[in-house]
């Protein structure tokens, strides 16, 4: 039996902290939701330390074994931003130790992991995305600040040997940590999983032959998810077929009036309706309105280099609804030619003629949902995804001599 680790009255063994909203539509706060109620489940009681939504400083139950605390983070900018969440989230925790800490950014986790002793005797480093890489798509002036981009680098190269293991998402992404100096033996690797009680396979609604083919995006408006590839590649079929296009997910209003402009720009706008953030069973619902879905990831060093698991693909493929799929190694992780339709990155022309092939052979498709929905549930369901989650912490905790007892 493991030895009970005695913590201080009221506080927790473990914090998770993050510097994201949650809960929110995004992927980022699914992801965050999915682990921490995975962690508490096994290891027991858990503090979850997030950005503010009303910025105030407010402490309330998240869930039963999860006590959430929302940090302010005020300022005009991201720079701003994170360091009054850094100097908030550090009075928050004076006085608080854990025996285990998680993070996903150096936002987050840098002065964390400057002095873990003080804080936490595990430090594991969530990577799901770098701000190195990241960052630059939606602030472009940082591209060209390299004494910022060093500084990036070089917290990330602390919390990185700070760590004492470093969870990522694909294969890719682990390639890259290891070109970032980040010992083997310190990775695990644990794809993003799908709530399967919600994205519910629905068979495929019927198709007229001279009906809108109704395609839908749903995700972040990210320049890398590829949103305004799927404007062009809209602009490019109804000049042979009739086609409709859902794009549904949160982005800033720069970002979502850049693709307004540019489906007015292309003359489609009768063509395309976006929609606003919707909570994942409402999204379900827009999606099963939909013949098909697609996911125009970008060729970019974020999906090429940096790596990714693309949520909306895997949630996708357990909807019913046929995917198509920038070909890309991130997806071929996930899916093949079995599961998904694949289309060259970047080619408006590839993905016109597969969405065409589609679109005709359109019976073929149940046989692609069927299959898909087959490798969701055996692979990349949220359940699977904890337990991987659970099985390296009891394993770096053993090793460390150290373990989280179960409340």
């Amino acid at each position: 039996m493991p030895p009970v680790i005695h913590v201080r009255k009221n506080s927790s063994a473990s914090l998770y902290t993050s510097f994201d909203v949650v809960p929110s539509p995004k992927g980022a706060a699914i992801h965050i939701e999915q682990f921490a109620r995975g962690i508490a489940e096994e290891f027991g009681p858990l503090q979850l330390a997030t950005i503010s939504r009303d910025g105030q400083l407010n402490s309330s139950a998240f869930d039963t074994q999860i006590d959430q605390v929302e940090i302010p983070a005020p300022g005009n900018d991201v720079i701003t931003r994170v360091m009054n969440f850094r100097r908030l989230l550090k009075a928050w925790m004076n006085e608080r130790s854990y025996e285990v800490i998680q993070f996903r950014s150096p936002f987050e986790g840098y002065w964390i992991a400057c002095d873990k002793q003080r804080y936490c005797r595990t430090l594991i480093y969530e990577v799901n995305g770098l701000p190195s890489v990241e960052l630059k798509y939606r602030y472009p002036k940082v591209a060209e600040d390299e004494v910022l981009l060093d500084k990036l680098i070089a917290q990330e190269q602390k919390c990185f040997a700070a760590a004492d293991l470093v969870v990522t998402t694909c294969l890719v992404s682990k390639r890259y940590l290891i070109s970032r100096d980040v010992p083997t033996s310190k990775i695990v690797v644990i794809p993003n999983g799908v709530q399967l009680d919600v994205f519910k396979f629905s068979s495929l609604p019927p198709l007229e032959c001279d009906e809108r083919f109704r395609l839908i995006y749903f995700g972040t408006l990210s320049s890398w998810q590829g949103a305004d590839f799927a404007l062009r590649t809209v602009a490019a079929l109804l000049q042979d077929v009739p086609v409709q296009l859902t794009i549904v997910g949160p982005g800033t209003a720069i970002q979502l009036r850049s693709l307004q402009e540019l489906a007015t720009k292309l003359g489609i706008t009768n063509h395309v309706c976006f929609l606003a953030p919707v909570s994942q069973s409402e999204l379900l619902l827009e999606i099963h309105k939909s013949h098909a879905i697609v996911a125009p990831l970008t060729a970019n060093d974020r999906n090429l280099e940096q790596g990714c698991c693309p949520l909306k693909v895997l949630e996708g493929m357990a909807t019913g609804r046929p995917v198509i799929a920038s070909d890309l190694e991130v997806v071929r992780e996930i899916a093949s030619n079995e599961t998904v339709i694949l289309a060259k990155c970047g080619s408006v022309q590839s993905w016109k003629e597969a969405i065409s092939y589609l679109r005709e052979n359109y019976i073929l498709a149940t046989q692609l949902t069927v299959a898909a929905r087959s490798v969701i549930e055996s692979r990349y369901s949220w359940d699977r995804a904890r337990q991987q989650l659970n099985d390296s912490y009891r394993t770096i905790l053993n090793n460390g001599a150290t373990t989280l007892a179960k409340s």
